[in-house]
């Protein structure tokens, strides 16, 4: 299972239907998911999130 899957799983985050947007459920923030660049921070939060513990 890849970190985005254990992120769901964990109710960490979410997407829309078509996977064009992710929400952070603590911070409540959506963004498109479509960006390149959001892609390396969905993935970096959920690295510091869930391996580390932050």
């Amino acid at each position: 299972m890849n970190l985005i899957d254990t992120g769901i799983d964990k109710g960490l985050i979410r997407f829309d239907e078509n996977r064009d947007f992710i929400t952070y459920i603590y911070q409540n923030k959506k963004r498109n998911y479509n960006n390149p660049e959001e892609k390396v921070q969905a993935e970096i939060f959920l690295t510091l999130a869930l391996i580390y513990g932050y």
